[in-house]
């Protein structure tokens, strides 16, 4: 009888796992994310999230990180709109410095972003002479070297 038990109360647990919703779920508005770790040295790293056909990839060579600033990369959807934010969790000083990165929406309809933004830790919105638009990437120019990157958002269909 209580082998009987534990494996009724083993079924119950299995089909309430089945069902489980993970907080924050909204099924109007689906998510994916991962977080990963600026770390220093000039090795080129590459992070990525998936969804459905889209592919959010930032790829970044840090050239200085003097804590490996965790970062987190979320691609949202909303309507038939794709929105992939990276940005920086942590807010305290020192941040980052990056010899360059890259930002892409893989799958994106004609390979083509419909909107991008970049920001710095001051909270200033970069103009497009700092980086670089080419179909589906935003990357930064050839001469960028920048310290405070905090969040790129690009958005496709």
């Amino acid at each position: 009888q209580k082998m009987a038990s534990r494996r009724v109360v083993a079924l119950l647990l299995a089909a309430a796992a089945a069902t489980a919703i993970p907080i924050g779920h909204d099924d109007a508005n689906p998510q994916a994310h991962t977080t990963f770790h600026v770390k220093p040295g000039h090795l080129d790293q590459v992070h990525e999230v998936t969804m459905d056909h889209i592919k959010c990839q930032f790829s970044f060579r840090a050239a200085h990180a003097a804590h490996g600033e965790e970062w987190d990369m979320v691609v949202a959807k909303k309507g038939g709109k794709y929105t992939c934010t990276i940005k920086d969790l942590d807010a305290d000083p020192p941040h980052a410095t990056f010899m360059g990165f890259s930002a892409h929406m893989f799958g994106a309809e004609n390979d083509h972003l419909e909107s991008y933004d970049i920001w710095d830790h001051e909270g200033a919105l970069l103009e497009g002479d700092d980086f670089i638009i080419e179909g589906n990437t935003l990357r930064s120019d050839s001469h960028w070297r920048m310290s405070g990157l905090s969040k790129v958002v690009l958005t496709c269909t």
